[in-house]
């Protein structure tokens, strides 16, 4: 239960000098959702220590338009961050003011990312925007007719323990892994374009 006393308890814990202590409370502050919305400030001050902002999206996102304050900052987010960052600042924003004109070329620029996954999760969000994502559709046709590089042979020689040839177990080349993202990409077009 959230009463008065723990989202000013919560903030304290963001701006502790312990970071265990700080990575606790943005673990919470997702949970809490829009009941934590006089923390925001806080929150955009907590987006510029990189291994909390994950969770601090999280937490505007979670808040929805209570979480309006925080635009700008993940508005810069979403322009300038790669990865990750940028993605996570994106769906952000649609939850929080659902504005297209700065959430779609964020979620193009990640229609581009070099990690599959973001490119997965890119064509996703877009499909969840709809047809208000129709400036997406050029992008979302190049990234299903992209056609991945054959991957990369490693040398023939015996490899030693830490050899930097040695293929990551689970590790999927762009060819194995890249019908995931043009599942994803198709997907997004039939929702974008209001097709079943």
């Amino acid at each position: 239960p959230v009463d008065d006393r723990v989202v000013p308890a919560l903030i304290l814990s963001l701006r502790d000098e312990n970071p265990r202590v700080r990575d606790a409370a943005a673990l919470a502050f997702p949970k809490i959702g829009p009941a934590a919305e006089s923390a925001v400030p806080a929150l955009v001050e907590a987006l510029d220590e990189k291994r909390l902002r994950f969770e601090v999206i999280r937490a505007l996102e979670h808040m929805g338009s209570r979480a309006k304050p925080a635009t700008p900052a993940l508005v810069v987010i979403s322009k300038t961050a790669t990865d990750y960052d940028r993605l996570w600042a994106a769906e952000a924003l649609w939850k929080i003011d659902q504005n297209v004109d700065v959430v779609v070329p964020a979620l193009i620029e990640s229609l581009k990312d070099p990690f599959l996954p973001i490119r997965v999760d890119a064509a996703g969000a877009l499909g969840d925007i709809g047809p208000r994502a129709r400036a997406a559709i050029p992008a979302l046709i190049a990234a299903r007719d992209y056609k991945p590089k054959a991957a990369q042979e490693h040398a023939a020689r015996a490899p030693g323990p830490g050899d930097p040839s040695l293929p990551v177990v689970g590790e999927m080349s762009d060819e194995e892994f890249y019908p995931q993202v043009r599942n994803a990409v198709v997907g997004a077009l039939s929702k974008i374009e209001g097709r079943k």
